[in-house]
């Protein structure tokens, strides 16, 4: 079934990435998790608020989830040097035909980057600038 908690995102997208950090592996059991994400204002839950739940998996991240199927909804950053709250793109709907070519043919969810990248397990040879942690750090590795 669809998860009953259901949100509503204000555009625009700040960015679209791909994460490798261990905890989004974990999360969504697969190597990497592609997000976007929304300045903290712009994501507003419209049902199911009493079926959320959220904890902190790091001291910059709160997850938040359903606790009915599980689900991973939205993850809310703690830094103060980069606000944003960013959602898994698997849960947006795209049920019909329509939806799902109006997501693929849009270029603000083309992700930019990758973050976490050193965490990763699989290479993905892309051309996108790969970082160590997150942007701000500017550190970046090699593909």
């Amino acid at each position: 079934g669809i998860c009953s908690i259901s949100i509503d995102l204000s555009k625009p997208v700040l960015f679209s990435v791909y994460c490798h950090c261990t905890i989004c592996q974990r999360i969504n059991g697969a190597p990497v998790a592609h997000l976007l994400a929304f300045a903290p204002d712009m994501l507003k839950v419209t049902s199911g608020q009493a079926k959320l739940v959220g904890y902190n998996s790091s001291k910059s991240m709160i997850r938040h989830s359903c606790s009915v199927c599980s689900s991973s909804v939205y993850n809310e950053s703690l830094l103060d040097e980069f606000p944003f709250v960013d959602v898994p793109s698997t849960i947006l709907e795209r049920e019909n035909e329509e939806r799902k070519n109006a997501f693929l043919k849009d270029e603000r969810f083309k992700p930019q980057y990758h973050i976490f990248y050193p965490e990763r397990v699989i290479d993905m040879k892309d051309g996108l600038t790969k970082y160590k942690t997150f942007p701000f750090e500017e550190e970046t590795v090699e593909e």
